[in-house]
């Protein structure tokens, strides 16, 4: 048999090396793909099984309906109790030996509140929904309910350098405005203090049948002034007296040892004979014998102003508290009172001294509300 010629060998050779590495490179190709394939397979179970959240719901059965309510808002919740989702071990060429994942799934919680107002000036409607998930168990916030805390007394001018705050401190105002209500009006009068201009100065006066004011004169801010107004506010919705007054008769410090200014009907030449209860009279003229610049007036009811057995009707109360303010500012500018009525039932009077001192009347209702 003749031998094939050399360089004939030498091309089956070279062949049988291309269709070698051909198939190497068909089997690797293969393996690739098949990895590719079960990677995929396994991220998409597990994707789908920590995705797998539970429905959300939003529970108005005890209103049958959108939740309307009178601000203060409330606020319905309704979540389901956090889960615990076990995926069943998966098996894969790269990982023979899996092991369980856990997945815990934190409760979405929907909050909705509808909040509506209506008053002698006009009628609105706010309404809102915020969602949330908790952070309790373990779960994520993912935003917060953006619902701002009611507020019961506003702002003073920006250019009032002296503040008063007269505060109603009668057995009514604690069953109007509930512990929450109360609450409010310290953090409200805190913040008032707390935001005053460097160089202006405030006093808080509580009235019932008597009166009291923090300080015979206006005190300046300071670092802790915000902090002692509230503290100061706190004693009279801790305790069964109206005021420091009545609780301690003759003394000028209270069973805690702070100092206090006892003040009565007979210490104001306009109101001696007087007497009575929810004196906003008496609160007003103490306020206005620290000759302030700006004074707000926070109360839920009408003043029982009695002289000769004889209770005083509202224009009658007026003039009162005019008197005391010509006699306490000598004809100089009146100071601007702002009223705050609690619940509306003092609508004519508050309405009628505010306008007579250039302030404003808001009405607040259903305070017990307050979260």
């Amino acid at each position: 048999m003749t031998p094939l010629p050399h360089s004939l060998l030498a091309a089956i050779s070279q062949t049988e090396l291309v269709v070698t590495k051909g198939r190497r490179r068909q089997q690797s190709l293969s393996f690739a793909t098949s990895v590719v394939a079960h990677l995929a397979v396994f991220y998409l179970l597990v994707i789908m099984g920590v995705f797998r959240t539970p429905a959300i719901t939003n529970d108005t059965s005890t209103n049958e309906g959108a939740v309307a309510m009178i601000q203060p808002t409330f606020v319905t919740k309704s979540a389901r109790p956090a889960q615990r989702t076990q995926l069943k071990p998966i098996r894969s060429p790269l990982s023979p030996k899996l092991p369980e994942l856990s997945v815990r799934i934190a409760p979405i919680v929907i909050e909705t509140s509808v909040a509506g107002r209506d008053d002698a000036i006009g009628k609105a409607k706010q309404e809102r929904a915020a969602l949330s998930f908790p952070t309790s168990g373990g779960g994520l916030r993912f935003g917060a309910s953006m619902r701002p805390k009611s507020k019961i007394i506003g702002a003073p001018p920006a250019a009032a350098r002296s503040v008063g705050l007269v505060i109603d401190v009668s057995h009514s105002m604690r069953g109007n405005l509930g512990k929450a209500g109360l609450s409010r009006i310290r953090e409200d009068v805190g913040m008032i203090v707390e935001r005053l201009p460097e160089g202006a100065s405030y006093n808080l006066f509580a009235f019932g049948m008597h009166a009291d004011a923090m300080a015979r004169r206006a005190l300046g801010v300071s670092d802790s002034a915000a902090t002692e107004a509230k503290d100061y506010l706190s004693w009279y919705h801790r305790h069964d007296h109206r005021t420091r007054t009545a609780a301690f008769p003759g003394k000028r410090r209270d069973g805690n040892g702070r100092r206090f200014v006892p003040i009565q009907a007979g210490d104001f030449r306009s109101l001696r004979g007087t007497g009575g209860s929810s004196r906003i009279d008496l609160g007003l003229a103490a306020a206005f014998s620290d000759r302030l610049e700006y004074v707000c007036l926070v109360s839920d009811g009408e003043p029982n102003v009695r002289r000769d057995g004889q209770r005083l009707t509202p224009e009658e109360v007026l003039d009162l508290i005019r008197a005391c303010a010509r006699r306490s500012y000598r004809g100089g500018e009146f100071p601007k009172v702002d009223c705050v009525d609690i619940g509306g039932t003092g609508e004519q009077y508050l309405r009628s001294i505010a306008k007579a001192f250039g302030g404003n009347y808001t009405a607040v209702e259903n305070l017990v509300a307050i979260e």
